[in-house]
């Protein structure tokens, strides 16, 4: 670990022969590349047949560096599957497969970290998750009873707390590809800054069955359970703040309405009441969304149809129909991003304000979709500087 509290672990990328139709020296230069991003020396190693790419693995993991593991046709295999389960060392199982069925057994997340369905680009998000596991381990705990029930907390090593507490939500559309690794960086980054930090997963659309008002309901549950670590882990819980980004900033920002829902409402009744939100290149108007369609039509997906088809629904599920949120917000996008997301943000300050919030905004020049959740790059660098100006370490 670096003076900065990062990782630099070596990396082997272990590649099953029929996982990719590509020549190694390519293979290998987009490995390179993947490294380079953040800085870790990276290798690559090539394997055919089943015992070759076990013993690939147990061998990486016994030098002690980060494991990418791309099985490929040999992923079926329950011994190469056994042997991912048993690695010593931080290990990423990528799938380049889009997710079109339920997770598999052997895919826990209470047991591995995996991303799949993002194609050779999940290769970087790899590549990052693995520094951020061993900069600052996590401790991964179920929160209800479905497979995508997961969280990961970290808590501060440096002080004995109570510390607060960041839930991370990730974003990505609320889509199936999308997972809580997305905020590994930022989860490991926040920690060594003093934050305690539970970072969630939660059923999305596709096979894991989620959507309204599945994924709202999860997010509920998932922040709830901090009350569950009482006793633990030392973890303020006076002092929680909600930090979402893309679809999560979404969720963060409707659960600090849950207390202001019917009780028969999804998420009603909170265990958890956020002393802050930040939302981070959010969706906080889903009505506007979902009219303008500029988002792939990932917010029509999450709801289920228009909000002319279902009004009652759209209601308690966009945060600008639910205001006042009655908690401190900050507000946080780029100026490169997408255009109707920023303008969606802007209208919801006004609105925010009007109803009597309390709104802190920070727009990054420059800054685009994904820089905002880099831990390496100078917009996150703001946007934690500001975080600890509105909601300090030492309360």
């Amino acid at each position: 670990m670096t003076a900065d509290g990062r990782s630099r672990l070596p990396v082997i990328c272990v590649l099953g022969e029929s996982a990719l139709q590509v020549d190694h020296d390519g293979f290998a230069g987009l490995c390179r590349a993947a490294s380079a991003e953040v800085g870790v020396p990276l290798t690559v190693s090539f394997h055919a047949r089943e015992h070759d790419l076990v013993a690939a693995v147990q061998q990486a993991s016994e030098q002690g560096g980060g494991i990418v593991l791309i099985a490929g046709g040999l992923g079926d295999s329950r011994v190469v599957q056994q042997a991912a389960l048993q690695a010593a060392a931080p290990l990423v199982w990528l799938d380049l497969a889009a997710a079109r069925d339920r997770r598999p057994e052997h895919l826990d997340p209470i047991a591995i970290s995996s991303i799949r369905g993002r194609g050779l680009e999940g290769l970087s998000w790899a590549v990052r998750s693995l520094v951020a596991r061993a900069a600052w381990p996590a401790i991964t705990e179920r929160y209800g009873p479905d497979v995508e029930h997961v969280g990961d907390l970290r808590v501060p090593s440096a002080s004995a707390g109570p510390h607060p507490v960041c839930v991370l939500l990730h974003g990505g559309g609320w889509r199936e590809r999308w997972e809580r690794d997305l905020m590994d960086g930022i989860a490991a980054d926040l920690c060594l800054r003093g934050y305690a930090t539970w970072n969630l997963e939660y059923r999305r659309v596709g096979p894991s069955d989620g959507g309204w008002p599945n994924t709202l309901a999860d997010a509920a549950a998932g922040i709830d359970h901090l009350t569950q670590f009482a006793g633990r882990h030392p973890l303020d819980l006076d002092r929680v703040a909600l930090l979402g980004h893309s679809a999560g900033g979404h969720l963060a920002t409707w659960a600090a309405t849950r207390g202001k829902l019917p009780v028969d409402a999804p998420g009603s009744q909170p265990a958890v009441h956020p002393a802050l939100v930040v939302s981070i290149a959010g969706n906080p108007d889903l009505v506007l969304s979902a009219v303008r369609a500029t988002d792939e039509g990932s917010t029509i997906e999450l709801m289920g149809g228009m909000p002319d088809e279902i009004p009652e629904a759209y209601a308690l599920a966009s945060p600008k129909e639910r205001l006042p949120l009655g908690c401190a917000q900050l507000l946080i996008w780029g100026t490169r991003d997408q255009p109707d997301l920023v303008d969606r943000n802007r209208r919801y300050c006004v609105a925010a304000v009007s109803a009597g919030d309390d709104i802190d905004v920070l727009a990054l020049a420059g800054a685009d979709h994904f820089s905002v959740i880099d831990p390496t790059n100078i917009a996150w660098t703001a946007i934690v500087e500001r975080l600890i100006r509105v909601f300090p370490v030492a309360g």
